[in-house]
């Protein structure tokens, strides 16, 4: 299902019989990820045409399609060794299909930007007692792997057009936000509030705005962005009004300023998934607005605090 602007939901088109369907994200205007047949728990990698699927070129039968800029498809197809299943970061470029080859045993990629240099991460599972995560940024064939020594296990999730990267690292074993720029010397770590041990990135825009979340042992807690680079978060919850629920994870954000986030019913009912939308003042003040998505369509929220 992909929803539209204003929040209209729509199928896509599968073809035969199928155990399942998913859109991970978009290449322009269609949608990618993939499809499971009847039977099966994975499926190829595919993109929708207006025409319907159509299954991206892999020796592979399984894998999924995740970002694109209009030339290049990243995603994960899957190899088996010694029956055993890896991931493989790959890319469609030009309708032909590549592998990155990252020195680990296992490895995707997450996002690609409008020059074509993608994020991914790894596994490196050469010591069987301490596997360790490895992240890495490249072009093509070329990659380079995220190596500093303040950041260990460093490993990007999203980029934007302006080259900066988002993602997370390891610090004293728990997983912390830290933005940095490929190709140069720039990273810095994102902070999240005191009171929680662990953080993650869900979105970055042209804006440099990074959307996140935030933890301590056990369920996502707080929903939270770092605004044009900022390594200071804002706690959302405190730009909305919307009493009946708490913001826990801040899962994209795009150009025009729009988040997706997911939130927890206060009277311990369960999940839903928001867009809010920013909407400029007359006073140059920004406030949001909740379009809950999932599971009470179109419920509007008006905002009560401005930043």
């Amino acid at each position: 299902v992909v929803w539209d602007l204003a929040g209209v939901p729509k199928i896509l088109a599968t073809v035969g019989l199928h155990e399942g369907a998913a859109a991970h994200g978009f290449n322009g205007e269609e949608p990618i990820g993939v499809i499971a047949p009847a039977g099966q728990s994975a499926g190829p990698p595919i993109r929708w045409t207006i025409a319907g699927p159509v299954n991206l070129p892999a020796p592979e039968v399984t894998g999924f399609a995740v970002a694109g800029n209009g030339a290049t498809i990243v995603g994960i197809t899957r190899a088996v060794v010694n029956n055993q299943s890896f991931q493989r970061a790959t890319y469609w470029q030009d309708g032909t299909f590549n592998i990155v080859n990252v020195p680990v045993t296992t490895h995707a990629l997450w996002d690609i930007n409008a020059s074509g240099i993608y994020v991914g991460r790894g596994v490196d599972r050469s010591n069987p007692s301490a596997w360790r995560d490895v992240g890495f940024y490249g072009q093509g064939a070329n990659f380079t792997l995220l190596n500093h020594p303040d950041f260990p296990e460093a490993g990007p999730a999203k980029i934007n057009d302006h080259d900066l990267m988002a993602g997370a690292y390891r610090l004293n074993g728990f997983q912390r936000p830290f933005a940095a720029r490929a190709y140069t010397d720039e990273i810095y770590a994102l902070s999240i509030p005191s009171e929680y041990t662990r953080g993650m990135v869900g979105g970055i825009n042209n804006s440099n705005d990074i959307i996140g979340s935030a933890r301590g042992d056990f369920d996502w807690q707080e929903a939270l962005l770092w605004p044009n680079g900022q390594t200071e978060p804002i706690n959302i919850n405190e730009l909305v009004d919307m009493p009946d629920v708490t913001l826990i994870q801040g899962l994209d954000i795009n150009n025009a300023g729009q988040m997706l986030v997911e939130a927890r019913f206060n009277d311990g009912s369960g999940y839903a998934y928001y867009r809010l939308d920013p909407i400029p003042e007359p006073a140059a003040a920004v406030f949001l607005i909740g379009l809950a998505l999932l599971p009470r369509l179109k419920r509007r929220v008006a905002s009560i605090r401005a930043r």
